[in-house]
């Protein structure tokens, strides 16, 4: 048994996976942001509501957690066959009605939900969940649509996507919170997650067509 480095794995790895790292980051970031501006512009029982309506949809995080789990290795498998650009195209598509589906229900549904896991007190929070529900239904699709800089090893155009959609979001929270109030935090995760959708398209189009 002996152990020895292979430089040029370690480069291919760290070329591949290094560039991501501040897109995690950004992401965190993106997802928490409205939170940051709350305690400015909201008061504690805005922020109450939206953290109730954030829990509500925590459901999507699991989903995409599983989703994540199953999708990297049926895309990097199908990636070997011949006619992977269709099985990717059909995925997209399934994902994306399934996604929409559970999203329609959460947001006609919303405030059935909270009567069954809150009190009276929360029901202005059930405006909020279709928001945020769909701005975290887009986040799933999107593993679907971008493809492209993982394919092509030019992972550091998912940290720019990221980059933009984080400013993005940012400049609606500012513009609309003040005007808006309490509804503008979901509304802002909303445009920045579509945002991230056709920016994130676009750019792994140009890399690599689907």
């Amino acid at each position: 048994i002996s152990f020895t480095w292979k430089w040029n794995y370690l480069k291919s790895m760290f070329r591949f996976s290094l560039p991501m790292v501040p897109a995690v980051a950004l992401g965190w970031l993106n997802n928490n942001a409205g939170r940051l501006l709350m305690l400015r512009y909201l008061t504690l029982s805005d922020i109450g509501l939206v953290t109730i309506a954030l829990k509500v949809t925590s459901l999507f995080s699991i989903i995409e957690g599983a989703f994540l789990m199953a999708w990297g290795p049926f895309m990097w498998e199908m990636f070997e066959k011949e006619n992977h650009k269709q099985v990717y195209q059909t995925a997209m598509k399934i994902t994306s009605f399934g996604i929409f589906l559970l999203v329609s229900e959460f947001a006609l549904f919303g405030k059935e939900a909270l009567y069954l896991l809150t009190t009276s007190d929360y029901m202005n929070a059930a405006p909020l969940i279709g928001f945020i529900g769909f701005s975290l239904g887009l986040r799933i699709i999107s593993k679907t649509i971008m493809l492209g800089a993982g394919i092509c090893k030019r992972t550091e155009f998912n940290t720019l996507t990221m980059f933009i959609v984080v400013c993005i979001n940012f400049l609606m929270l500012f513009i609309l919170i003040p005007v808006l109030g309490l509804i503008g935090v979901p509304l802002s995760l909303l445009i920045s997650s579509t945002a991230y959708i056709f920016i994130g398209w676009y750019i792994s189009e140009k890399l690599y067509y689907i």
